[in-house]
Order: structure tokens, then C-alpha cells, then sequence
């Protein structure tokens, strides 16, 4: 039966520690065969740093004492190589108690402990991925029982590992999921249905303080022996829809800035336009007055000509306080930097508008200074030439956007690849009313120039030499301003 245990390397030794007896399997293991070992020291078989830390006769002195003596340590084999052995050495009594000698039984470690060592390797590799990973993650076993919370998940949800292992998962849900969790998981568990598992949901997660937030779950599913084991892979949202939100809230100020800024050129306009017909009235009336002064009998016409042409020139004076009004509005200008103004500027106009095919190219230098401006009003300036350029090229193409400085200003060039301005409206493109549209109002620009003028620059518009209409504006940069 020894002589069969060829994993184990069995020997037997008498009361002066030497070898009596020696199987197979030290055979294989060491190296000796029975031949050359028996009658040798049993300290032979150890490596000489364990001879001389005296293991050997430690053993076997425990050994001597009625006691089995267990460890690790280094052995040697014949050819002078050692490795790591688990070594057990038993007393071996007669009868009558007395000790006749001494059973060893040997196995190599070797194997074993390069194993344990990988996985170990491989363990620690994985838990420092999975703890520094940016997503929380979660383990449960089929009862809802929480059996691992990852250090990200401890940023999320505020608890410790140690505060939520070997609770239900439940107590990281709101109300009403947190109370039919359970019977979600004893449903899939009976039935087999997935309907989370596998899948990506967007769910809302209760921290240890109460206060609920946004998430992304994945679970997924492993199955060990007869346990099942759920992993949940949490991605907190919250910054994603705040950055959603903020971009909503600039659209609804873009807008509204846009409504008012239309609102106010249209009143511009009309009151350019209706200044004109009221001097005339007022001059008409004052005139017929004038030409029936001192007739006997019109007094009462003459004085209601000179009130009506009175009223007349007090209309005009209202409209013009109003147009100045308009035209004069103050704004809010910061330092902001030009290539963030144009790629904010972009973004918005890819919202909604007419291709979302279409690319824009910024080039603008690191180097240029901030400038100072209202930034939602430059913005909607950009956000019409983008939108206007869009539309020139059919969706087709790409829009160059440069700046560049020019003095104490920063030209901004917005250039498409569509057919160009037709030549007659070059010069009147940005008159109120006038539009290459069918539908278009003739509003935009003349608000994009009443803006521009109101920072104190200037808009103008080209065909560009290689095809395409490109328009230009000047603002002052910050150094300007503050200077």
C-alpha cells in the first residue's frame, strides 16, 4: 500500500533517525533509490539551510515526545535541487508504548504553491482593477444578500463594504423598488425570464444619507457549483444629466435671447420705417395749417390742423426713444475665451438644425486672448452664420471657422462651401427684411449686426476666391477692454 502511494514519498526510520524503509514515491520524488538511501541520516533528505536551523532534529524531537510534528519546508533531492515539501513525522510505538521509530510522509508543494501564487497574483490583479475602476460594482448572491462592494461603489452610495456586506441589496433602493426587489429575484429564479440580466437599464440609487441619484446597472449572471451569483455594474449619471440640463437651460436662454433680440430689430425697423409717413404728416398738416391761416371762419380748422400735426411729431419722438432704446441695450460681457465661445457655438448649432452630417473646422490658436463680450449674444451671432451656412450648402460639406487676432480686436471668419452670395444682395444682405429665403424673414443678420455693432465691431460678408459665401466680425479682446 505505501509502495503505491507514488504522490507521497513514505519512510520509515529507527529510534536513531536513520532510514529503515523508503517507497516508490520518494523514489520518484528524490531521486535515491532504496538501495542508496536506506541506513543514511534522515536530515539528508532536507536542504542545508534547514540542517542548519536544525529542522530536521526539531522535528523528530517534537516527534520523540508523542507528537506529530507538521510543516513546510525546503528539501533536496539527489541531483542538489531542493524544493518546497509538506512534511508530517509521526512516532511509531509498540504494544506496550514504547517508541520503535519514526514514519515520514512527504509531498511536493512546488505545484501547489506556484498555483495558489498565481491565483493569488491573478486575485489581487483583478480586485485592483475592479477597486479602481470609475463604476461601482456589486455582488449578490440569489437571496438579494450583498457578498462584495467594490471602493467605488463606496463613493456612490456612501456606505462602507463593511457597513452593507451581508445585507439585502435593498437598502440601496428607493421605495417602490427597493420593497418588490425580492420578488423580482425569486421570479427570475423560478421562471427563468430575464429582464434585467444581461441588459442596461437607467434606475435611481439611495445613498446612506437618503438623498437619491441617477445611475446606469448592467447585471450579470455567474453561476458556481449550485449558487448563482449577481454582479451589478453602476455608473453614476448624475454629472451627465446636469450636463444635459445646463445644455437645455443654454438653449432655452439662446432662445429667449433670440426672441427678444428679434423682437427688438423688428421694432427698429418699423420705427425707421414709420418715422418716415409720420414727418410726412406732420409736415402735410403744419403746411395745410399754414395755408389757411388768417382765412375768416377757420380758426377752429386751423388749430385742429396745427394739434393733429403736434401729435404726429409726438409719435415720432416716442418711436425714436424707442428705437434708441432698442439699439442701445446694455450688455452683460465677460472674458471668455474665443475657441471655447466656437466650439460651444457649434454644438448648439448641430441641435436641432438642418444636417447633423455636416462637420465644423475651428481653427483658432491657444495663443489669442480672451475677449470681451456678451457671451449668449455672440453665440446666437455664430449660431445664425453656422445655421445660415448649413442651409447655403445643401448638407453638404464643411464649415471652416477661423480667428485670428487684428489689433485690439479678433476677426472670427465663418466660411462655407456652398454657391455664394448673389451679387445683388451683397451689399443689402444685412438689411431687415431682406432674406435669400423663401420662408426667412430677412431678420437674422440684421439682429447678428446690431449685435456685433452694440460690442463695438464690425460685420461684413464676401464670396470667398475658392467657392462659398464666408462672413467676418470683429470684437475686442479682453486686454483691450481693460486696458
Amino acid at each position: 500500500m505505501i509502495d503505491n502511494a507514488l504522490n507521497h514519498a513514505v519512510c520509515l526510520l529507527d529510534t536513531d533517525w536513520r532510514i529503515t524503509s523508503w517507497n516508490t514515491g520518494a523514489e520518484r520524488l528524490y531521486g535515491w533509490t532504496a538501495e542508496e538511501i536506506v541506513g543514511k541520516p534522515y536530515d539528508i533528505l532536507f536542504s542545508d539551510d534547514e540542517r542548519s536551523d536544525g529542522t530536521p532534529a526539531a522535528m523528530l524531537t517534537l516527534a520523540g515526545q508523542g507528537a506529530v510534528d507538521r510543516r513546510q519546508a525546503w528539501h533536496a533531492r539527489k541531483d542538489g535541487s531542493t524544493f518546497r515539501a509538506n512534511c508530517s513525522v509521526c512516532p511509531l510505538v509498540n504494544e506496550s508504548g514504547t517508541i520503535v521509530g519514526y514514519g515520514s510522509i512527504v509531498h511536493d508543494d512546488t505545484a501547489d504553491n506556484f498555483l495558489h501564487s498565481q491565483m493569488a497574483a491573478r486575485e489581487a490583479h483583478l480586485r485592483s482593477i475592479l477597486e479602481t475602476a470609475p463604476d461601482g460594482m456589486i455582488t449578490i448572491d440569489e437571496h438579494g444578500i450583498i457578498q462584495w462592494f467594490s471602493t467605488a461603489a463606496e463613493r456612490l452610495f456612501g456606505y462602507t463594504a463593511d457597513e452593507v456586506v451581508g445585507r439585502n441589496v435593498a437598502i440601496l433602493m428607493p421605495e417602490p423598488d427597493a420593497h418588490l426587489h425580492d420578488g423580482f429575484l425569486e421570479r427570475y429564479l423560478a421562471t427563468g425570464e430575464r429582464r434585467v440580466i444581461g441588459a442596461a437599464r437607467q434606475v435611481v440609487g439611495r445613498r446612506k444619507d437618503g438623498s437619491l441619484f441617477p445611475h446606469e446597472m448592467f447585471v450579470g449572471e455567474a453561476v458556481v457549483g449550485k449558487r448563482r451569483i449577481f454582479t451589478g455594474f453602476v455608473r453614476d449619471l448624475t454629472a451627465r444629466e446636469e450636463a444635459d440640463q445646463h445644455l437645455r437651460e443654454m438653449q432655452s436662454e439662446l432662445l429667449h435671447i433670440s426672441r427678444i433680440a428679434t423682437a427688438g430689430t423688428m421694432a427698429t425697423a418699423m420705427a425707421h420705417e414709420i418715422n418716415q409717413p409720420l414727418t410726412a404728416i406732420a409736415n402735410y398738416v403744419q403746411s395745410a395749417a399754414a395755408m389757411i391761416h388768417g382765412r375768416p371762419g377757420d380758426e377752429l380748422l386751423r388749430s385742429a390742423l396745427e394739434e393733429a400735426g403736434r401729435e404726429a411729431i409726438r409719435a415720432g419722438a416716442i418711436i425714436q426713444r424707442l428705437r434708441d432704446f432698442v439699439s442701445r441695450g446694455e450688455l452683460a460681457r465677460t472674458a471668455e475665451p474665443i475657441r471655447h465661445l466656437l466650439t460651444e457655438a457649434c454644438t448648439f448649432a448641430s441641435i436641432g438644425g438642418v444636417s447633423t452630417s455636416l462637420g465644423c473646422r475651428i481653427d483658432a490658436p491657444a495663443s489669442l486672448p480672451a475677449v470681451f463680450v456678451d457671451r449668449v449674444q455672440i453665440q446666437q451671432v455664430l449660431i445664425n452664420l453656422i445655421r445660415n451656412a448649413k442651409e447655403a450648402m445643401d448638407d453638404k460639406g464643411t464649415i471652416h471657422i477661423t480667428a485670428r487676432q487684428d489689433g485690439d480686436f479678433v476677426c472670427v471668419n465663418v466660411r462655407d462651401t456652398g454657391p455664394g452670395l448673389p451679387a445683388t444682395l451683397i451689399n443689402s444682405v444685412f438689411d431687415p427684411f431682406v432674406s435669400t429665403k423663401a420662408t426667412g424673414m430677412g431678420l437674422g443678420l440684421a439682429i447678428c449686426r446690431t449685435i456685433i455693432e452694440a460690442h463695438g465691431g464690425k460685420l461684413w460678408c464676401s464670396n470667398a476666391s475658392e467657392g462659398g459665401a464666408e462672413f467676418r466680425f470683429t470684437i475686442p479682446k479682453a486686454e483691450a477692454i481693460d486696458g
